[in-house]
């Protein structure tokens, strides 16, 4: 990739145009071989690098089959032959008629080609190398796509992998026909103005793009001065706040603060926000969700998006919260109890739950769902899943040691635990493929409903003055799910004593009992048992996604002080009720059913 400076031109719904130039990273030029050496690779899981683009749909579809992906290589292959159709079933490669000797998999396979989306990845394996070819496309308009490839490297051999996909960037170039030109930038929302007609789309693209003439065109009049503070946290998008707002007419009212949340800078990680729809989800909550939804999220004052249907660039001013609320910064440290949990699932989680549930004329649409009224896709990336070979062996080597330094062996739940793992990820992560896939198939049975999706403690604010009052922020991940999609995540993070000795199973019980209170249907269409098995798989395929983010962090250079925090606070807690949660609801004995091929209660819908 290489670094240049593009002129945008910017048009809003009028006609008026507004010209800004803005230093970006742009694809290397189409047909060129994008060098992949060890220094520019990044690891997490396995080495990555990754690379999106816009491309043209004529173009895209010939060249976006399954079998491409292998043709892309110097090692391509002329068929591929399939062992059974469902995902994460084996693919046989053949060369010349002969069998190949690596194979290929597809662990997400949703179409061959891009109508309307494409969703598929293969493995290609020789000894002692092997790679990862993940190819995501979703298409933005009627005739153009973003693709988003990632190729993983699951060896310490660099060499040998890297000659296994050489080329493939080259003809991924061939097919690209790069983005240039006009921002189609529109305002879809903003209290500033009369109508949207008359709003300025004021579309920053970086962080210093937002300034006192960026503010200015959203206020409508002009801001002479304010105080700008970047917060941490958020992976997907870049927040501020800016205070002591002055403006040059002192009698126009405009608030003294606002937040401000933009699209991410790298763009790798933005091609995945963009691939994934997470700031199209965002930006519908604001436009719409939170206008029907019981549960209390900041209020939105102006959005600016670039016009496309997958949203890559946006702008959100809201409300700043820091005036009357407080965030909570993480559950173990702050101690959250049983009933605080509880508290948030029954004022904040369930009433939304309850009044979407099943309501598939809306919850069913994009980008709630991209997929109709059929539940997709856990947390099970491949990448990640095949990244476990290295993960999993981090966790082992330093739990103790980090975690719980001043004990000479593991807790016992946790060593049964990690055990358990360590099945799931042998004979190349066979158990946890299937596990993936065979989830994403029962709860697809389930009643569906509208959940948050990213019910975390950093995205959880209580308000200063009443604690019991909370509010959610951050909806990137809102979906389509089961009501027990919810679950694991914040249980992870109570205090210990809210979980140990049986204690997550009772929670569950008072959330599903809550649940039935608010939705009578659910008492009959989601029994408990259903709760305990979805919270089960839920917990399980977003493991290696977990594995990946302590690792990580494992070999991050950060001070003692913080990395000691880290570890003896935050993970020595989470991990602590991963175990808790894991024999309290026996996640066990529900695993094995799943990947045995055993568990059979399933929901009332069609599979």
């Amino acid at each position: 990739m290489s670094t240049s400076t593009k002129t945008v031109t910017v048009t809003n719904e009028s006609g008026a145009t507004t010209t800004t130039t803005t230093t970006v990273t742009a694809p290397a030029a189409s047909g060129a071989p994008i060098s992949l050496t060890p220094a520019d690779i990044f690891t997490w899981g396995g080495q990555t690098r990754s690379w999106q683009a816009r491309v043209p749909i004529e173009k895209l579809r010939p060249v976006l089959r399954f079998d491409a992906l292998g043709q892309w290589t110097k090692m391509g292959f002329e068929r591929v032959e399939c062992e059974g159709n469902a995902a994460g079933a084996l693919r046989t490669a053949y060369r010349d008629g002969v069998p190949l000797p690596y194979r290929c998999t597809a662990v997400f396979e949703n179409g061959y080609e891009c109508t309307p989306e494409y969703d598929a990845s293969a493995t290609f394996r020789t000894q002692p190398g092997s790679v990862r070819i993940s190819v995501l496309a979703h298409p933005i308009s009627d005739t153009a796509c973003t693709v988003a490839m990632t190729v993983t490297y699951l060896s310490a051999d660099h060499e040998t992998t890297e000659k296994l996909s050489e080329g493939v960037f080259d003809a991924f170039g061939q097919c690209v026909e790069h983005f240039s030109g006009t921002l189609n930038a529109s305002v879809v929302l903003s209290e500033f103005h009369s109508s949207l007609a008359d709003a300025s789309p004021a579309l920053a693209m970086t962080m210093d793009d937002i300034n006192e003439s960026w503010l200015s065109n959203v206020f409508g009049t002009e801001v002479v001065s304010f105080d700008k503070e970047v917060c941490g946290g958020g992976s997907l998008g870049y927040t501020m706040v800016l205070r002591n707002i002055k403006l040059k007419d002192a009698s126009v009212s405009r608030p003294s603060s606002v937040a401000v949340k933009i699209h991410v800078g790298i763009d790798e990680v933005r091609g995945l926000a963009v691939a994934t729809h997470s700031y199209s989800r965002e930006v519908w909550f604001y436009t719409h969700g939170r206008k029907v939804s019981p549960t209390k999220a900041p209020k939105a004052l102006y959005i600016v998006t670039d016009g496309t249907k997958a949203v890559e660039y946006f702008n959100l001013v809201m409300e700043d919260l820091t005036m009357e609320w407080e965030p909570v910064t993480d559950f173990g440290a702050s101690g959250q109890t049983a009933a605080e949990f509880l508290n948030l699932l029954k004022t904040q989680v369930i009433p939304q739950q309850a009044k979407f549930w099943e309501k598939y004329d809306f919850i069913a649409q994009e980008p709630l769902s991209m997929h109709g009224t059929r539940f997709n896709n856990l947390y099970g990336l491949p990448s990640m899943i095949d990244g476990m070979a290295q993960t999993l062996p981090v966790l082992r080597e330093n739990l103790l040691k980090l975690c719980f330094p001043e004990l000479k062996a593991l807790p016992a739940g946790l060593q049964k635990y990690l055990t358990f793992m360590e099945k799931l990820a042998v004979d190349d992560q066979r158990l946890m493929r299937k596990l993936t896939s065979e989830s994403v198939r029962i709860m697809s049975t389930r009643p569906q409903t509208m959940c948050h999706g990213d019910l975390n403690s950093s995205n959880l604010w209580k308000n200063k003055a009443d604690p019991t009052q909370t509010l959610l922020c951050d909806w990137q991940i809102t979906r389509m799910a089961p009501a027990a999609f919810e679950t694991f995540n914040p249980l992870v993070f109570l205090d210990t004593s809210a979980t140990e000795n049986g204690g997550a199973k009772t929670i569950l019980i008072e959330f599903h009992k809550e649940l039935c209170r608010q939705q009578p249907a659910a008492k009959k269409s989601y029994p408990i048992e259903h709760v305990y098995a979805d919270t089960t798989m839920v917990a399980f395929t977003m493991m290696p996604f977990i594995l990946a983010i302590f690792t990580s962090q494992v070999y991050s250079d950060m001070p003692k002080e913080k990395k000691d925090f880290l570890f003896q606070k935050f993970w020595r807690t989470g991990w602590s009720n991963v175990a808790n949660v894991a024999e309290g609801i026996d996640f066990y004995t529900i695993i094995d059913k799943i990947c045995e091929g055993k568990y059979t209660d399933l929901g009332p819908r069609k599979e």
